[in-house]
């Protein structure tokens, strides 16, 4: 609605069309605009805007996602763009104009209509989650300030403060104080998803309403003031809750489940509020003063999967749904129809009916009955009384979801079940007391669709999803034996139906018959749409009819184009598979199927026929392994295309076959005319698929459920589609408008009635007694579990009880036994041996052999078993510890807290092992090629520069050695006149050369020195800024172009260097290990030696109790030795699975046996220690008295073994002591043998004197102080070994700690190396499609460059050969002068013979001129033609030698002449060549400058291409983490302080590295130096260019003096300026002397004339750059002013955010008033450049010197 409540908006959803948003008046309905071509599919929301009474906001559904902005009064789309790429739910307007709000699944996006110089904009902030889960976003409110609320999937508030999440509201602790209540929390606002938020603004409350069913109230001073503890890293934040209802409360017995509150709407005084429900599929009225909640409508929440009319009572129907709810309604009524709900208890929620089928009358004769189908595989029967739906009975034949439920029909009496799991089970019904009586199931080895009985034959018939029809007979319960198990077989018929192709020809026909019945049958649904909006129907079928012809057409194009690509597109087509069949009866009484389906079945309604097909018995050839034949089909009727048909339903009198489509269409067609059909629409196209559709007995109503969850009744007039139908079967014209309204006219009408009218009998009077009860535990056995369970239980309690009265019966045997042996033990006489107790020795040894075989059986039958046990274990060391490098093995230190652990390392994959390789070859091999290539070009180098060098010098040296032979010959002797002319020619020739020699090595005005430009290159390559990636100045290097091949090789260098990482530190974790061990073993003998001292002296060291003890639940040292046993190990393993302890006396018992056993050694030991210990006794006195060190060493060994065994016997019960194998060494041998010595001592005096002396006493305190000292050394020596391992550990932990940290971030740089891979896989395809044109770019400008190389050299060639002609012509000059004389009085005449041209005859020597063309011969035929007038008159005027002339001079001048015609002919013909070379030349030119521009657009679009792809990858997020005192940026506060603070966010700050930052700050001062050492290069540059100019000026002024001394000789000799050469060669005249003096004069005229227009050209040049500056400072301003302006707009903004002003007529003004007068500052510069360039163009035509890029390319001695 808008906000005025005027005009309704209603938007489209459309599967076939383009939707629409259609605008109607409220008041009158009538439609007022039509909004098109908004999205592609359909809309999710639209609201008009509360700011501008004009503008909408449309949001589109999949795929496109688009979010539209209209001016809907004038139908115009303002503003579009794409809201998110997933589900969208919403668009809201916000508080402030041109702000919008919308949601969806896993986002919320900010947007805001933003005024640019573009014009209007839509612009959307995605909103940043952070450190918050992420969320489906369903409900949202926007507060007076700005901030928003939203709800979460998860029953967390979040607070959004402009794209961020500011803080997560919780619920706190009511009994919390004020000021504990943020951080003393109780849990979240709701439990479940958040969907509804709304703000009361009167009472500054927030509410809340979400899955739990309960509505909050928050404060929202709390919500505006909540802040998060980032620092704690603490997001959340609790406020208290000031109220709380539940809908519906609890005990209102309205409903079973709490409410999931999905929308609210309120009325205008907020006084009654209507809850939208959609757990319980109601909507509520509550009233906040009151807290009443009501129900105010009641439906199905979720899918209507089942629907069923009463033929009995008109108007009964019964409706279940997937929200286990069974319904049954009055739709006679329009208002209150539904009676009674049954939905299921708590135990079973989320039980849904899946399926639902109506009792036939011999079931119920009443016809008031139903059974339904549920999800958990149950099945319920109801019926209906007069004040409640009573159900009657409840199995289970399935373990999973019922798909479809069906009673047989006949009078047999059946019913059966499909399951999920393709099982079909049979139930035998007789009455309602006798309902649903188990026979047993099929299993089907193929997913079944549906099934369907055929009423006459108890027959069913199955739809396969293979495309096969399987056909079951009749179960008969006589021969069924279902006593153990409930599994049978059936005999089967089953086929696959071959159907032919669809012929596309008459579609258009059928689907154009069928329209008229859909206008009529569509009237009654019509109803009550107004007259402004066209019928559905109608528009659907005009749709269809058109759709038809246009693929029609299409099709037609497709078959064209044949070939492999049709047979490709077979391929991918859907695999075909029946949905539905039925049985009809057809003309002639025979039974037949009408199946539909996908694939080839698919838009069509086929027929087949099975009663020639065999019957098939399972226990011959089972339906698995049956090969099922092909059997033709025919079409019956066309359906429409796209639509899966979901539902097929025979009329009651089998007249009509009513088709359901997935798109929520039902298709009406008459069997007697299937041409013919009537179309209905009930549902929508997403999600509203047919899935029941129900008819009453007199067929004038039809009930339809649908997937959407819409249950439509609609009214249908059979008799008079009939007759419509059969007269446009018989070929008559109908007046479809006219047939139409009698339809409607003569359209059964049902009466309005109550159930009380029907009169159906209470519960009490039916009788209806429930059969079981009902079943609730989701644990139920099915049927069959339930027998084979029950089974499988007596024979397991017959099997114990045998066991039990063997047990005892042996244990009677076992007493008598032991009674006997007793008995013969008390015997004083004749008491008997056990042999002799014997009865049967031989028995005896049959039950060992007997006790062995089956010990051997057992192990045979175990066999399987440990093997299996063995595999598995197998399998399990192969999937955790095969491709493992390193387990975890942690590392304890002793007694102190301290441990590290290695790093589990999983083996490198072998693709990423293979990828290395290769990887590190190109590495290799890029390495080599970079050297071989500094290798090349550093000789390149030098042998360049050695050529030029000697290039230079030989031309130096050619000068040097002309003048030097000048000078010699002009020394030697005074040459001839001739000679002397000769000599200067060559001389010029030679200079001229030299001349041109130098203009060619000079450069041009474009020419950038080799040099210069590598000083440039390596300038910005090493000037020292950053240009940040997310500049839009910023341009990839191509050395950092980066592709998907790239990225993979970053990743695999990333995972080796972890993965090397992780296995060093590793190798050192199991070092320190290793170390351990010998700390261990080292740190036990000094235990062992420390223990003897303290047994002497009496002492104990309590630091060292457990001190190598691991702590409890301390993982093993070696974990990699888990499966290495004893056989100890095994038998307690196996006393632990029994249950068993070991016994005390058994375990003492060993410890004795031990004990003796040691006991034997030690006395043995000590016995000879004895007697050595005598033997050595005065030895010993002496040692002890000199305490010789050296002896100490060599009593070591012995006293070591002496020493050994005694404490070995204590050792274990020492705590930490070592074993008893543990040798001794070191200082605690040493130890060992001094307490050995003084022991001995003390013994020996203790035996002599029996009371100790002064000696004695002497020798017994120094020993105590000896011993006391060497504890104090063993003491220290512990300690320092156990605080070296400890700080070792310590110190590697803490390395650990920062590996971790590393590692942790190289997985993060993995993963966003994993997500830029991604995206640059969207654009491999465009970059490889623009490297393959860049690099065919390249080959063809290097192809084009070899042409013009070849080209060009051809020229060379020819301006050679052109050369040489010219010197053959001069020398044929100079032989016609000698052969005339210089001084001959006939010079003129025969010169003139000599240049007459003459028509040459054509004589063809033998051997030559044979392989000339035809058409040359007719060019040659052309030029004589054209020549003719001037070969007569030469032919006239040759009349022979002049009088006086001698004839052979004539003769020889004749033939020179006939050389110099022959010459002529030859440099035609090589003109000629040029001319084509020149062409051909121009035309590769041309071609270059094409591949330039192409390689120009292609580099250009690359770089714009690298520059999209890197702002696409620098919108992948980069995960880093920075320290407090990493952030260095401070600013001042908003608050006015005049202290820099640290900034709140770091959005618009740079990540700098510490290095980068310094190396910046170096860079500013190199630059400094940099640019002081340019300026002194540069002035000395300026100093050498003005030496070096002084020089060119002494140099032009010297041959300036040359020249004019020059031109003083040739004015002095001959009056003017000649060529010396043309002199020599021939006197110029008179006339050609005047010629040449005019040719100067207008040279010099011309020349003054250029100057000054060049002068006036630099006037207009700097006049032109003076107005562009101007211009240019004045658009800078016009920018700057607009700057200015946006800034006081968005202040003017800031301070009245409440004032709306529309009023933008000043800006339009303005803009339109700076538009014109930029139009007339560009129209007069383009007049001033016209006419620039007109002048050009005329200076150009009269030949002035301007260079263009033609004059410039052309070559020397080319002509125009």
């Amino acid at each position: 609605m808008s906000p005025d409540m005027t005009h309704l908006a209603v938007a489209e959803k459309s599967i076939t069309t383009q939707p629409n948003v259609y605008i109607y008046s409220f008041k009158t309905m009538r439609l007022y605009r039509i909004l098109r071509k908004g999205t592609q599919k359909g809309y999710a929301s639209v609201q008009f805007s509360t700011h501008n009474k004009s503008h909408i906001a449309c949001l589109g559904c999949a795929p496109d996602y688009l979010l539209t902005v209209w001016d809907w009064r004038n139908e115009r789309l303002l503003l579009k763009c794409k809201a998110y790429g997933q589900d969208v739910f919403g668009i809201r307007w916000g508080q402030f104009p041109g702000m919008l709000t919308s949601n969806g699944v896993g986002h919320i996006r900010f947007w805001k209509m933003a005024l640019t110089f573009t014009g209007l904009k839509l612009q959307g902030d995605l909103g940043k989650f952070g450190a918050s889960e992420l969320s489906d976003i369903t409900g949202f409110v926007e507060l007076p300030d700005g901030k928003v609320v939203s709800g979460t999937e998860y029953g967390k508030l979040l607070l959004w403060e402009g794209v961020f999440v500011k803080v997560e509201l919780m619920r706190a602790d009511p009994t919390a104080s004020a000021a504990d209540a943020p951080t003393t929390l109780m849990g979240t606002p709701h439990t479940g998803a958040i969907d509804v938020i709304m703000i009361e603004k009167e009472t500054g409350l927030v509410i809340s309403g979400g899955d739990d069913g309960f509505l909050r109230w928050w404060p929202l001073e709390e919500i505006d003031v909540a802040e998060a503890d980032y620092d704690a890293g603490i997001s959340e934040y609790g406020i208290m809750m000031r109220k709380e209802v539940r809908i519906p409360p609890v005990g209102s017995g309205f409903a079973q489940y709490p409410a999931h509150i999905q929308h609210i709407a309120q009325s205008d005084d907020k006084a009654t509020w209507l809850i939208q429900d959609g757990r319980n599929g109601i909507v509520w009225c509550y009233t906040p003063e009151t807290g009443d909640c009501t129900p105010v409508i009641s439906s199905h929440s979720m899918q209507v999967t089942g629907a069923a009319l009463s033929s009995r009572y008109p108007g009964l129907l019964f409706s279940s749904g997937i929200d286990g709810t069974v319904r049954v309604s009055n739709v006679s009524q329009q208002w209150d129809s539904e009676l009674f709900s049954e939905a299921r208890p708590a135990e079973n929620a989320g039980v849904g009916v899946t399926c639902m089928d109506m009792a036939p009358q011999f079931v119920d004769p009443e016809l008031r009955s139903v059974c339904c189908g549920y999800t958990d595989g149950t099945m319920r029967a109801y019926t209906v009384c007069d004040n409640s739906l009573v159900q009657f009975q409840a199995h289970k034949p399935h373990n999973c979801m019922i798909k479809q439920l069906a009673y047989s029909g006949d009078e047999a009496g059946l019913l059966a079940t499909l399951a999920e799991d393709n099982a079909v089970f049979f139930f035998r019904v007789r009455s309602l007391h006798e309902h649903a009586i188990p026979l047993g199931f099929v299993q089907l080895p193929v997913t079944v669709h549906s099934f369907s009985w055929d009423t006459q034959t108890g027959r069913m018939i199955l739809s396969l999803q293979d495309g096969s029809l399987v056909e079951l007979m009749k179960p008969v319960a006589e021969s069924i034996d279902n006593s153990e198990s409930y599994e049978m077989e059936l005999n089967y018929k089953s086929v696959v139906p071959d159907a032919p192709e669809i012929e596309s020809d008459d579609e258009g026909e059928e689907e154009e018959e069928g329209n008229p019945e859909g206008e009529d049958g569509a009237a009654p649904a019509e109803e009550g749409a107004t007259e402004d909006k066209p019928p559905e129907d109608q528009e659907q079928a005009e749709g269809e009819a058109e759709g038809g012809k246009k693929k029609k057409k299409k099709k037609t194009k497709d078959e064209k184009k044949g070939g492999e690509d049709g047979e490709e597109e077979q391929k991918d087509e859907i695999v075909s598979s029946i949905t539905r069949a039925i049985y009809i009866t057809d003309s002639d009484l025979l039974r037949k199927i009408l199946f539909v389906g996908t694939g080839k079945y698919a838009s069509g309604l086929w027929e087949i026929s099975l009663d020639e097909v065999g019957e098939i018995r399972p226990s011959q050839t089972p339906l698995a392994k049956y090969t099922k034949p092909s059997l033709p089909c025919s079409l019956k009727a066309k359906l429409p295309k796209g639509s899966t048909a979901t539902q097929l339903l025979l009329s009651p009198s089998e007249r009509f076959l009513f088709v359901g489509f997935a798109d929520g269409r039902v298709r009406i067609v008459p069997l007697a005319y299937p041409g013919s059909f009537t179309e209905v629409c009930v549902a929508g196209s997403f999600g509203g698929a047919v899935n029941a559709i129900s008819v009453d007995e007199d067929e004038s109503l039809m009930a339809v459920a649908a997937g959407d969850g819409t249950l439509t009744t609609v009214t249908i007039n059979t008799e008079g589609m009939l007759q419509v139908a059969g007269s446009k079967s018989a070929g008559e014209e109908v007046d479809m408008a006219e047939a139409a309204q009698r339809l409607q006219e003569s359209m059964p009408s049902m009466p309005e009635l109550g159930a009380r009218s029907w009169e159906i009998p209470t519960a009490e009077a039916s009788d209806i007694q429930p059969i079981n009860m009902d079943i609730t535990d989701p644990q139920q056995y099915s049927i069959q579990d339930a027998k084979l369970k029950a089974e499988e239980d007596n024979a397991k309690a017959a099997a114990e009880l045998k066991k039990t009265r063997v047990r005892e019966r042996i244990a009677e045997l076992r007493q008598e036994l032991t009674d006997l042996i007793a008995k013969n033990q008390a015997m004083t006489e004749g008491q008997l041996s056990l042999a002799e107790m014997s009865v049967d020795q031989e028995f005896i040894q049959h039950l060992k052999d007997d006790m062995e075989n089956q010990i051997k059986q057992v192990e045979f039958e175990l066999a399987w078993t440990v093997e299996f046990h063995e595999r598995r274990l197998q399998k399990l060391k192969n999937y955790y510890l095969q491709n493992v490098d390193f387990e975890r093995i942690e590392v304890l230190g002793f007694r102190s807290p301290h441990r590290v652990a290695t790093f589990r390392t999983p083996c490198m994959s072998e693709d990423l092992q293979a990828n290395l390789a290769r990887l590190h070859e190109l590495i290799f091999a890029a390495e080599a090629d970079g050297d071989d290539e500094d290798r090349g070009d550093a000789e390149d180098v030098e042998g360049s520069g050695d050529k030029s060098i000697h290039r230079a010098s030989s031309k130096f040296q050619g000068l040097e050695v002309t003048g030097d032979a000048s000078g010699e010959m002009g020394l030697e002797k005074t040459l001839s006149g001739a000679e002397q002319r000769e000599l200067r020619r060559q001389q010029r020739q030679q200079r001229k050369g030299q001349m041109q020699e130098l203009e060619k090595a000079k450069p041009s005005d474009s020419y950038e020195a080799a040099e210069d430009v590598e000083a440039i290159a390596h300038a910005e390559a090493t000037l020292g800024n950053y240009m940040l990636k997310t500049s839009d100045a910023y341009q990839v290097p191509e050395n950092q172009r980066m592709n998907a091949e790239k990225k993979r090789r970053q990743m695999f260098l990333l995972e080796e260097s972890m993965h090397a990482i992780k296995t060093e530190f590793n190798h050192r974790v199991l070092a320190l290990r290793d170390f351990r061990q010998q700390v261990k073993t080292e740190v036990q003998r000094d235990l062992l030696a420390l223990q003897e001292i303290n047994e002497q002296l009496g002492t104990k060291t309590d630091f060292v109790q457990g001190l190598l003890d691991n702590p409890p639940g301390a993982p093993p040292d070696f974990p990699e030795k888990r499966f290495d046993y004893e056989d100890s190990d095994i038998k307690a393993f196996g006393r632990l699975l029994k249950g068993e302890t070991e016994p005390e006396d058994a375990a003492d018992e060993e410890e004795a046996a031990d004990e003796e056993d040691d006991d034997e050694d030690g006395g043995e030991d000590e016995d000879a220690e004895g007697e050595e210990g005598e033997d050595d006794e005065g030895q010993g006195e002496l040692e002890e008295e000199e305490e010789d060190a050296a002896e100490e060493e060599a009593e070591e060994e012995s006293g070591a073994k002496k020493t050994a065994a005694a404490p070995s016997r204590k050792s274990a019960k020492i705590p930490g002591a070592p074993p008893p194998s543990v040798p001794l060494s070191g200082r605690a041998a040493i130890a060992a043998r001094r307490v050995a010595r003084l022991t001995l001592r003390s013994q020996i005096l203790q035996g002599k004197g029996g009371s100790l002396d002064a000696l004695g006493n002497a020798v017994s305190v120094e020993s105590q102080a000896r011993l006391r000292h060497d504890k104090g050394q063993l003491e220290e020596h512990i300690r320092q070994v156990i605080d070296t391992f400890n700080t070792a550990v310590a110190s590697i932990e803490k390395e650990k700690a920062k590996l971790e940290s590393d590692l942790k971030n190289a997985d993060m740089k993995l993963l966003v190396l994993y997500e830029e891979l991604l995206t640059l896989n969207e654009l491999e395809e465009k970059d490889e499609a623009l490297l393959k044109k860049a690099t065919k770019c390249r080959q063809d400008k290097t192809n084009i460059m070899h042409e013009i190389k070849a080209c060009q050299d051809q020229l060379s060639e020819k301006k050679a050969e052109i050369e040489a002609w010219h010197t053959e012509e001069q020398n044929l000059q100079a032989e016609f002068t000698e052969v005339v004389g210089e001084n001959s009085p006939f010079l003129s005449a025969l010169l003139k013979i000599y240049k007459k041209k003459v028509k040459r005859s054509k004589r063809k020597k033998m051997g030559e001129d044979e392989d000339f063309d035809e058409e040359e011969d007719d060019d040659d035929e052309d030029d004589d033609e054209d020549d003719e007038d001037e070969d007569e008159d030469e032919d006239e005027d040759e009349t022979g030698p002049p009088a006086g002339c001698d004839h052979q001079t004539y003769e020889n001048v004749i033939d020179l002449r006939e050389k110099r015609v022959e010459m002529e002919d030859a440099l035609q013909e090589i003109q000629k060549a040029v001319e084509n070379l020149r062409q051909t030349h121009k035309k590769l030119l041309d071609d270059e400058r094409r591949i330039d521009k192409e390689q120009k657009m292609t580099d250009a679009e690359i770089q714009q291409f690298q520059t999209d792809k890197q702002r696409k990858l620098n919108q992948v997020p980069i995960v880093f983490a920075l320290r407090l005192s990493q952030i260095q940026c401070l600013g001042l506060t908003e608050g006015g302080d005049e202290h820099e603070r640290l900034p709140n966010e770091l959005g618009e700050h740079v990540v700098f590295t510490h290095e980068g930052l310094n190396r910046l700050m170096s860079r500013i001062t190199e630059l400094h130096q940099e640019i002081k050492e340019v300026k002194a290069k540069h002035k000395q540059l300026q100093k050498d260019f003005r030496v070096r100019k002084k020089d060119k000026t002494a140099a032009l002024s010297n041959l300036e003096d040359l020249q004019a001394k020059f031109q003083d000789i040739q004015m002095l000799k001959f009056g003017q300026i000649v060529d010396l050469d043309l002199l020599e060669r021939n006197a110029p005249s008179k006339y050609v002397q005047e010629l040449q003096e005019k040719v100067g004069q207008a040279e010099v005229e011309h020349r003054r004339r250029l100057a000054e227009w060049e002068k006036r050209i630099e006037k207009q040049k700097k006049e032109l750059a003076k107005i562009t500056v101007e211009n240019t400072s004045l658009m800078e301003q016009i920018v700057s002013m607009g700057y200015s302006q946006m800034q006081l707009d968005a202040a003017l903004n800031a301070r009245i955010a409440n004032v709306t002003v529309n009023d933008n007529e000043p800006l339009v003004e303005l803009r339109e008033m700076e538009r014109e007068r930029c139009k007339d500052l560009l129209a007069l510069q383009a007049k001033e450049i016209a006419t620039l360039q007109a002048e050009i163009n005329l200076f150009r035509k009269k030949g002035g010197h301007i260079y263009t890029t033609v004059t410039a390319n052309r070559g020397p001695g080319g002509r125009d």
